[in-house]
């Protein structure tokens, strides 16, 4: 891997790192004298330094960016009722009555590709999938729901490769790979974490992570939907 492609692979993990902050993030403390917002400013700045316009564009800009609006009538497009989405970070929840986990990802994947031009992989996970997700937390009574992540991934198999970020867990950070999902609590800060850093990056490829307040707002948003 070459200089270049080892800054668009961090640029591509601090895009998503940012992606998850919630808006009481942002006055948090963050490193030295820097709060959440002022450390966030200097890396874009600093990635922006580093890469040029057109890389960056390509690997973490606008040509990788879904409106939520188009994404919502692709869905409903392709059939899936009561589509809704949280956040502005590819965060879908919708109904339907056929087709497997694969096959839906697969499905909405092509689409994607085809309709907007984008190709980017897509996880999908059953409402029951959710609920156990959310029930088998062991590290539930986190005082920050920010500071733990949820990693996703496409089959139960691929859960195992996260167990790469277990030599980066220092204490009291806390890891935990469970049925359906793997959990990292960053007691100390994500910010801060090479553990969340290794998640966030190239050992977490195969998984899609969100923090658990926004895991509980997809759950919200389900029972909503089933209500």
């Amino acid at each position: 891997m070459n200089n270049a492609d080892i800054m668009l692979e961090a640029a591509e993990a601090f895009v998503a790192l940012v992606s998850e902050l919630h808006h009481d993030d942002w006055d948090r403390p963050g490193l030295g004298v820097w709060d959440v917002r002022s450390l966030v400013g200097h890396t874009g700045r600093a990635v922006v330094t580093v890469l040029d316009p057109g890389s960056i564009e390509r690997s973490v800009g606008k040509a990788k960016r879904i409106a939520m609006a188009d994404l919502r009538a692709l869905l409903e497009d392709l059939g899936y009722t009561d589509v809704a989405s949280l956040l502005n970070s590819g965060n879908v929840v919708f109904r339907t009555g056929k087709g497997s986990r694969k096959k839906l990802a697969a499905d909405i994947s092509d689409a994607i590709a085809t309709r907007l031009g984008i190709e980017v992989p897509v996880i999908v996970v059953s409402a029951k999938e959710l609920a156990l997700i959310v029930r088998e937390n062991p590290f539930a009574s986190a005082d920050d729901p920010s500071r733990l992540l949820i990693a996703f991934v496409a089959d139960a198999g691929m859960l195992s490769a996260t167990s790469a970020i277990e030599p980066h867990v220092v204490a009291p950070e806390q890891f935990h790979v469970g049925t359906h999902a793997a959990y990292l609590h960053c007691a100390s800060g994500i910010l801060e974490s090479k553990a969340a850093e290794a998640l966030l990056g190239k050992t977490g490829k195969a998984a899609s992570t969100r923090n658990w307040a926004t895991v509980l707002k997809l759950q919200a948003l389900v029972d909503k939907i089933d209500a």
